[in-house]
């Protein structure tokens, strides 16, 4: 309140200048609360929000509103999940078979890609305050089965679990391992197989 002239020798001044700092503050925070439910409700109706990801193209529907489409990319995500279906290849080996085709991909985002609902036609709905997180169907165009992306998560989920195994296995084989602390440096000392003896 710049034009809001205050002299804060005056006590009764200073609730006015609070009442002034505050009402600012009450408002974007309102806003905020506006936002997220506006956003939430939009994906509650199967809008897509933010960046479009590889293989779709932001774009708007007859009423202006933002829905995503499939692009020329689209190709390269579809066979990025039947090769992984096949559960012939690693997700490196699909990576590297699709920057071949011109399909430029990082290594990090090959697994979220493989991971996320959004090519199944469906969107992610976080969970927030008492709503559990929860998946809808989405209005634009899927670019895979849904069976096909079930089948990619179970082998994903099978290739996890057998790396985990892994590790129990050199829990198991020393169970001393992070417990026990090293008398001259207090760290916690680790174990490993000795090779070539």
């Amino acid at each position: 309140a710049i034009d809001q002239p205050l002299d804060l020798k005056i006590p009764e001044q200073l609730l006015m200048l609070a009442v002034y700092l505050s009402v600012p503050e009450v408002e974007n925070k309102r806003r905020s609360l506006n936002v997220i439910a506006g956003m939430r409700r939009a994906r509650k109706e199967g809008r897509y929000l933010g960046v479009a990801p590889k293989g779709y193209d932001n774009a708007r529907d007859h009423g202006l509103k933002p829905i995503i489409i499939p692009n020329r990319d689209a190709k390269y995500i579809i066979k990025a999940f039947e090769l992984m279906a096949t559960a012939q290849y690693s997700q490196s080996q699909i990576l590297v078979k699709l920057n071949k085709d011109g399909f430029k991909i990082g290594k990090s985002q090959i697994s979220v890609l493989l991971r996320n609902p959004v090519y199944m036609g469906k969107i992610l709905i976080k969970s927030y305050e008492s709503e559990e997180e929860c998946l809808v169907d989405g209005l634009h165009e899927a670019l895979v089965s849904e069976k096909l992306y079930c089948q990619v998560q179970d082998i994903l989920n099978k290739k996890k679990k057998a790396h985990h195994h892994i590790k129990s296995k050199s829990i198991d084989q020393y169970p001393l391992r992070g417990l026990v602390i090293c008398p001259k440096c207090q760290r916690k000392l680790t174990a490993s197989s000795s090779r070539g003896n």
